[in-house]
């Protein structure tokens, strides 16, 4: 996983700087046509690991507190572009008696949805494309959601229906020419949902559309979880707590910052970051995101130089390779973690990764991370990071920042 994506998205990342350049209509034309191959390859290596991490059994849920709601409305809305060069309608109902808040899986959950609208809109000329999320039924403290992606498009015939779920299949092989993907994305969306306690189904008729059907069991989030996601505050070596959520949606009247305390009086100084990366690509790359948020950095290749560089310069952020040869980023962090008075042993600490096959969220938190981003490095990502922590940038809302950690 870590081989096969990091060299991608060095390519990834390097095409977003080049857009940001003076490009004439021509470059521009060529460098839209470069992202779209690239994006297209990074999905289906992203699907091949997926499905291959899935197949292997290491595929584990990431419960957390998340607002159901919104998330079912805005991954839906995502789509709205697509759906209007095509013409099509793009329609959601969200049952307002689904609970706000409740405890799952929020990146698995909007994978299925994403996979099932964009089949959806892809796969019809003209028409609609309907998604209705309503709530089946309360069970103490559980409740069942019913999702529905219905389409009026090709339809599929009633002889591929019963291995429409089956990996690298495909109703017509022309189908991978025209609309392009691995016959994976189904095969995988079966998977995580049985994975959430689910059964993802299929009605369809040839030359009238489909409907695609799943359900999963959630349970209902009480008020101290979505507080503390909320309100997380600063993992340390020893903090067994769950410190890490993804989006919450509850407003207080006047909402702490993300690290739970009032905002620190900001210094004077400009803000310094660490990049620890072994790869030069990676380092140059994060030297142009940042030098894009204004912001004093220092660029080392490993654990060894990251420890020196620490015991010299007081840093406001450190972002941290996790996978480097010799010391490896999480044994580099708990170091750091472990230099007493040094004022760095409390900074954020950023990991940085390129490996979804590789991920252990128990292990990165023990080690003393503070948040993890999937590689390549975005400006607009990495602002909001750094805006979180109080450190620079501008000021998003941080309940749309996800967090891993």
């Amino acid at each position: 996983s870590h081989e096969i994506r990091t060299p991608m998205h060095g390519v990834l990342g390097f095409i977003t700087v080049l857009a940001r350049t003076p490009l004439n209509p021509v470059q521009a034309s060529y460098l839209h046509l470069l992202q779209h191959a690239a994006d297209s390859l990074m999905t289906i290596i992203d699907s091949i690991l997926d499905f291959s991490k899935l197949e292997a059994g290491k595929i584990q849920l990431r419960v957390a507190p998340f607002p159901l709601r919104h998330l079912l409305e805005t991954t839906v809305q995502l789509f709205m572009p697509n759906a209007q060069v095509k013409g099509l309608m793009l329609e959601w109902a969200v049952d307002p008696q689904l609970p706000e808040q409740v405890l799952g899986d929020r990146q698995r959950l909007a994978q299925v949805l994403r996979n099932l609208v964009d089949n959806a809109i892809k796969f019809t000329d003209g028409g609609r494309v309907q998604v209705q999320a309503r709530l089946v039924r309360r069970e103490g403290a559980f409740m069942t959601c019913h999702v529905e992606v219905r389409d009026t498009g090709i339809g599929i015939p009633s002889v591929h229906q019963a291995t429409i779920f089956t990996a690298f299949n495909q109703v017509d092989a022309s189908t991978t020419r025209q609309q392009g993907g691995t016959g994976l994305g189904l095969a995988i969306c079966q998977q995580l949902v049985s994975l959430m306690g689910g059964c993802l189904t299929v009605d369809s008729q040839e030359g009238q559309g489909s409907s695609f059907q799943f359900e999963v069991r959630l349970q209902i989030a009480s008020t101290d979880d979505f507080m503390e996601a909320e309100h997380p505050g600063l993992p340390s070596i020893n903090d067994e707590d769950e410190q890490y959520s993804r989006s919450v949606q509850l407003r207080a009247a006047k909402p702490l910052p993300p690290s739970g305390m009032p905002p620190a009086r900001r210094s004077t100084r400009s803000t310094r970051v660490l990049v620890v990366d072994d790869n030069p690509t990676n380092r140059a790359l994060a030297d142009i995101v940042l030098a894009d948020l204004h912001t004093d950095r220092d660029l080392v290749s490993d654990g060894e130089a990251a420890l020196t560089a620490c015991r010299q310069q007081r840093y406001d952020l450190i972002l941290m390779d996790l996978r480097m040869p010799g010391m490896d980023g999480l044994e580099t962090t708990r170091r750091i973690r472990q230099l007493g008075n040094n004022p760095n042993c409390t900074v954020p600490i950023i990991g940085l990764t390129a490996d979804i096959l590789g991920v252990n969220y128990e292990e990165w938190r023990a080690a003393g991370l503070t948040d993890c981003l999937y590689k390549p490095l975005k400006v607009e990502v990495l602002s909001q990071v750094l805006a979180r922590w109080g450190i620079g940038g501008s000021s998003p809302d941080p309940y749309s920042i996800p967090r891993f950690l």
